[in-house]
Protein backbone atom coordinates (compact mmCIF):
# COMPACT_ATOMS: atom_id res chain seq x y z
CA UNK A 1 0.00 0.00 0.00
CA UNK A 2 2.50 2.39 0.70
CA UNK A 3 4.42 1.44 -2.28
CA UNK A 4 1.56 2.56 -4.09
CA UNK A 5 0.96 5.48 -2.41
CA UNK A 6 4.30 6.88 -3.22
CA UNK A 7 4.13 6.15 -6.70
CA UNK A 8 0.75 7.81 -6.84
CA UNK A 9 2.29 10.91 -5.10
CA UNK A 10 4.56 11.09 -8.00
CA UNK A 11 2.54 10.28 -10.91
CA UNK A 12 -0.51 13.30 -9.35
CA UNK A 13 2.51 15.90 -9.39
CA UNK A 14 4.39 14.86 -12.83
CA UNK A 15 1.87 13.66 -14.59
CA UNK A 16 3.29 14.28 -17.99
CA UNK A 17 6.79 12.78 -17.04
CA UNK A 18 7.49 9.70 -19.30
CA UNK A 19 10.76 8.75 -17.18
CA UNK A 20 10.01 5.66 -14.49
CA UNK A 21 10.35 5.14 -11.37
CA UNK A 22 12.47 3.20 -10.04
CA UNK A 23 13.43 1.93 -6.63
CA UNK A 24 11.81 1.12 -3.37
CA UNK A 25 12.76 4.91 -1.00
CA UNK A 26 9.19 5.61 -0.83
CA UNK A 27 8.50 2.30 1.14
CA UNK A 28 12.22 3.04 2.58
CA UNK A 29 10.36 6.77 3.21
CA UNK A 30 6.99 5.30 4.97
CA UNK A 31 8.93 2.96 7.35
CA UNK A 32 10.62 6.11 8.34
CA UNK A 33 7.35 7.91 8.88
CA UNK A 34 5.64 4.83 10.79
CA UNK A 35 9.05 5.03 12.92
CA UNK A 36 8.95 8.93 13.78
CA UNK A 37 5.07 8.19 15.04
CA UNK A 38 5.87 5.12 17.08
CA UNK A 39 9.35 6.08 18.46
CA UNK A 40 9.62 10.20 18.25
CA UNK A 41 11.63 9.91 21.12
CA UNK A 42 14.02 7.62 20.60
CA UNK A 43 17.63 8.33 20.71
CA UNK A 44 18.99 7.93 17.03
CA UNK A 45 23.13 7.75 16.23
CA UNK A 46 24.36 9.32 13.22
CA UNK A 47 27.40 9.68 11.53
CA UNK A 48 27.72 13.96 10.75
CA UNK A 49 30.39 14.28 8.21
CA UNK A 50 32.94 17.16 9.45
CA UNK A 51 36.12 16.06 7.38
CA UNK A 52 35.58 12.88 8.76
CA UNK A 53 32.59 11.12 10.32
CA UNK A 54 31.37 12.30 13.83
CA UNK A 55 29.11 10.37 15.55
CA UNK A 56 26.31 11.64 17.72
CA UNK A 57 22.90 11.11 18.44
CA UNK A 58 19.69 12.83 18.01
CA UNK A 59 15.82 12.14 18.62
CA UNK A 60 14.27 10.84 15.54
CA UNK A 61 11.22 13.73 15.84
CA UNK A 62 14.05 16.18 14.93
CA UNK A 63 15.62 13.92 12.69
CA UNK A 64 12.80 13.35 10.79
CA UNK A 65 11.90 17.52 10.27
CA UNK A 66 16.16 17.59 9.11
CA UNK A 67 15.13 15.12 6.29
CA UNK A 68 11.73 16.94 5.60
CA UNK A 69 13.58 19.57 4.49
CA UNK A 70 16.18 17.68 2.53
CA UNK A 71 13.66 16.32 0.24
CA UNK A 72 12.25 20.22 -0.06
CA UNK A 73 16.14 21.15 -0.82
CA UNK A 74 16.29 18.38 -3.46
CA UNK A 75 13.10 19.47 -5.01
CA UNK A 76 14.24 22.81 -5.70
CA UNK A 77 17.23 21.09 -7.47
CA UNK A 78 15.57 19.75 -9.87
CA UNK A 79 17.47 16.46 -10.36
CA UNK A 80 16.27 12.87 -11.10
CA UNK A 81 15.21 11.83 -7.63
CA UNK A 82 11.56 11.27 -6.72
CA UNK A 83 11.10 13.51 -3.78
CA UNK A 84 7.52 13.31 -4.37
CA UNK A 85 7.55 9.58 -3.66
CA UNK A 86 9.80 10.38 -0.49
CA UNK A 87 6.98 12.72 0.90
CA UNK A 88 4.20 10.55 -0.21
CA UNK A 89 5.83 7.39 1.78
CA UNK A 90 6.77 9.37 4.61
CA UNK A 91 3.14 11.02 5.05
CA UNK A 92 0.83 7.57 4.10
CA UNK A 93 3.44 5.48 6.62
CA UNK A 94 3.22 8.38 9.18
CA UNK A 95 -0.77 8.82 8.63
CA UNK A 96 -1.56 5.30 8.44
CA UNK A 97 -0.54 4.40 11.93
CA UNK A 98 -2.12 7.99 13.12
CA UNK A 99 -5.40 6.93 11.77
CA UNK A 100 -6.00 3.59 12.62
CA UNK A 101 -4.88 4.87 16.20
CA UNK A 102 -1.43 2.64 16.90
CA UNK A 103 0.05 2.81 19.69
CA UNK A 104 2.95 4.86 21.20
CA UNK A 105 6.16 3.25 22.67
CA UNK A 106 8.51 4.68 25.01
CA UNK A 107 12.37 3.72 24.52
Amino acid sequence: MTGLFSMFAHVILNFNDINPIVGASGIVSALMGAYVYLFPNAQLLVLVPFGFLFPTTIRAKFFMIFWFFSQIVIALQNNNISWEAHIGGFLIGYLVLRIFNYRRYTL
